[in-house]
């Protein structure tokens, strides 16, 4: 009789830890730390492009956790949703250091994470898409055109526990890098003549929308932008330091935009205001001479796409203006604090 009671009591010991939650495990914890960084082609901070490939520990990353439990996906569930990352104690960990929040790895099961930074947007809403919170997010952009900072995505998908408790986030921007350079024709450029830029503004472009980071593979993440044609339009200046002009290209001015915007019609062309100064000389009692004039670039009606850097080299001459736009990666290397 003693036997078949023991026996009883060790099944039902049995049952009722194979029915414990794995989210309710009280064993030892490996607290979640991350691995942050960003793609060595498209890097960059709220100020502009930057020369390392980490993510700037100033920031904070909004981090979603989904739990997949080995037991069947009907027992899968959010782990947790939209805590605040920082990096304090020399590691990235829930919280900051005077309010830490820190989360932990399941005992078994794996975990998939979606990070948004979007530093400097105190406002709009941020939302998560479809049953499983980590596969996608969506952040609706303020329509706010003096506040542009460098939103980005990161995914990782199917994390198990490993032993020092970090998972690596790969950071995407969910931006495009606009960037300007001028410099002076041949011969345009001498002591009493020459050429001067006064300063440059890009006009009509749009400041707001809704960008989606999806789950695309193990841990990479697509950009998708909409609602971004329904933003008011504004002009915003790269600069406004008076530049004398070279013959070498030198960078103007630089900044971050909403992509999947393009010109369509006269009312809505965006486009850039050259506004410079023509060195004539002396009169005959040595003072200078001088003329004011403006120049309008439109852009060409191509989509700007998130991740990449968009260059506008202007050559100003005494009789003749060209740009030419071109395309690349976001790429590396330092810049001017975005003005637009």
């Amino acid at each position: 009789m003693k036997r078949t009671i023991l026996f009883g009591f060790a099944a039902m010991a049995a049952l009722l830890l194979s029915a414990c939650s794995e989210l309710n495990y009280d064993g030892p914890k490996t607290e979640i730390e991350l691995d942050a960084l960003i793609n060595m082609m498209t890097k960059a901070s709220s100020a502009g492009p930057i020369n390392n490939t980490t993510f700037a520990t100033g920031r904070t990353i909004l981090l979603s956790a989904y739990y997949n439990d080995p037991n069947g996906t009907s027992h899968s569930q959010n782990y947790f949703t939209d805590i605040p990352f920082t990096y304090y104690s020399s590691k990235w960990a829930g919280g900051t250091s005077t309010a830490t929040n820190p989360k932990y790895w399941p005992h078994q099961g794996t975990l998939n994470f979606i990070g948004l930074s979007k530093e400097g947007f105190s406002s709009g809403t941020v939302t998560h898409g479809g049953a499983t919170v980590a596969t996608s997010v969506t952040f609706a952009m303020p329509d706010n055109s003096t506040n542009q900072d460098d939103v980005m995505i990161a995914y990782a998908g199917g994390k198990a526990k490993p032993s020092d408790g970090k998972v690596a986030l790969s950071f995407k921007h969910c931006q495009a890098q606009i960037a300007v350079t001028a410099k002076a024709g041949v011969n345009d450029a001498t002591n009493n003549y020459g050429i001067s830029i006064r300063s440059m503004t890009l006009r009509k472009a749009r400041y707001s929308g809704t960008v989606t980071g999806t789950a695309s593979g193990t841990d990479g993440v697509t950009i998708s932008w909409a609602n971004v044609a329904s933003g008011t339009q504004a002009n915003r200046a790269f600069g406004s330091t008076t530049t004398r002009l070279t013959t070498t290209a030198a960078a103007y001015g630089s900044g971050i935009l909403v992509p999947n915007q393009s010109p369509t019609g006269v009312a809505a062309n965006i486009d850039i205001l050259v506004e410079y100064t023509i060195h004539n000389g002396k009169d005959a009692s040595g003072s200078p001479l001088s003329t004011n004039l403006s120049y309008v670039y439109t852009v060409p009606a191509t989509d700007w796409t998130a991740g990449n850097k968009y260059t506008y080299a202007f050559t100003i001459g005494l009789t003749e203006i060209t740009c030419t736009p071109s395309v690349a990666a976001w790429g590396s290397g330092t810049g001017a604090s975005p003005s637009i």
